[in-house]
């Protein structure tokens, strides 16, 4: 059975602005208990590129690309 997620908001203030995140859960308790967790979270790194599920026609075009590139 897969569990059904729903965006649930949160919002804090830092500096003169108001801010706000999304977290992913299946109820609100859950997505209190992962802005828990936050705090025990690393930096990974900035987000340079968000990119979407794509079309199967796109995964068969990056698939080719993949196995075309130099060094593969």
């Amino acid at each position: 059975m897969t569990a059904k997620f729903a965006t649930h908001l949160f919002s804090y203030r830092f500096g003169d602005a108001r801010w706000s995140l999304e977290i992913q859960a299946t109820s609100a308790e859950e997505a209190k208990e992962r802005m828990k967790a936050l705090a025990w979270a690393t930096y990974d790194g900035e987000l340079v590129a968000n990119i979407p599920l794509a079309p199967r026609r796109f995964v068969r075009f990056f698939d080719w690309l993949r196995r075309a590139a130099p060094n593969h």
